[in-house]
């Protein structure tokens, strides 16, 4: 059987919830932009496509994947637009069990297996505040999605070969960690084919490898549609899946936006300040939850009610 596992829910909110701030790069030792004509030329196509991409929506996106020997799913739908504006809303047999997203003030992410009930929540501003149970900053997910432009001054080229190229950057994330990222693009495509961060000595934090690319060309525009992604350390591994005919390219509304990108009031549920927890007295901040190791540890969830969804109104909200 399939289940939810509290601990792999925990770091989807850690990777996608808080989509917010992307790390400063910083200059690898003699690092030049890439001075290949063919590469540079392939970079410049990517970065066109990326900045066609003003939003970005999918009300069927499929979780796949195994963490500590647990197998699970989950059901979720998933919104992008400029300006750091992220949602994604999960349900497992028929129950809203995760709620990530970030607009231009706030992050904030929402577990329903959390106990007590409580909406994790943090300003953008304070972000250089807060330590992280895991290494990785979430605005990644948006390079992986294809809308972040591939910065050439701040990327060298690290390997070239006949099939693809990899590009290498430095960066500090905003807690001041320092991290690698390789990207790997490929010359026959022309398209990013998977990433790796590394932390400061070269270990492998996370990897991520995509599939398969939805082409709209209507709108002469491709997205990620299937992306598998893997963090050794923790031995969790994940494939994300956007329903090819639910995948909506620039047509989120201003009104479809102020409804979705907007954090939901809870019932029964504590709002706990992740760069101030103990002010808020109302539980701790991810620098101390490790979560329950599997879903047998877990006890009876205080019923809770998640107004706002995805949708054009909040008249058919994801309900627990």
């Amino acid at each position: 059987m399939r289940k939810t596992s509290a601990a792999l829910l925990m770091l989807l909110a850690v990777i996608a919830g808080c989509s917010s701030v992307r790390p400063r790069a910083t200059t690898i030792k003699q690092n030049k932009p890439p001075s290949d004509p063919e590469v540079a030329q392939i970079v410049a196509k990517i970065n066109e496509n990326a900045t066609k991409i003003k939003s970005l929506q999918c009300n069927h996106v499929d979780i796949n994947g195994s963490s500590e020997g647990q197998v699970y799913t989950l059901n979720a739908k998933m919104a992008y637009q400029d300006d750091h504006r992220f949602r994604l809303l999960g349900r497992f047999a028929g129950h809203s069990e995760l709620d990530l997203g970030s607009n231009e003030n706030e992050i904030w992410f929402w577990v329903a297996r959390m106990k007590p009930p409580t909406v994790f929540v943090c300003n953008r501003e304070d972000l250089s505040r807060v330590k992280l149970a895991i290494p990785f900053q979430p605005d990644w997910i948006m390079d992986i999605l294809g809308v972040s432009p591939i910065d050439r001054e701040e990327n060298t080229l690290e390997q070239s070969q006949a099939s693809q190229f990899t590009l290498l950057a430095e960066e500090s994330t905003p807690g001041g960690s320092t991290v690698i990222r390789r990207t790997y693009i490929d010359r026959d495509s022309g398209r990013i084919s998977g990433y790796e961060l590394f932390d400061d000595n070269y270990n492998r934090i996370v990897r991520a490898h995509v599939v398969e690319y939805h082409d709209d060309t209507s709108l002469g525009i491709y997205v990620p549609r299937k992306v598998k992604l893997e963090w050794p350390e923790v031995d969790t591994k994940l494939t994300v899946s956007l329903r090819s005919r639910q995948i909506e390219i620039n047509k989120i509304t201003s009104d479809f936006a102020a409804n979705v990108f907007r954090r939901s009031e809870y019932d029964n549920t504590k709002v706990v300040d992740l760069a101030n927890p103990t002010a808020s007295g109302r539980g701790i901040g991810m620098s101390g939850y490790r979560g329950p190791a599997s879903a047998e540890n877990l006890t009876a969830r205080t019923p809770v009610q998640l107004r706002g969804a995805i949708e054009p109104a909040p008249t058919d909200p994801v309900v627990r």
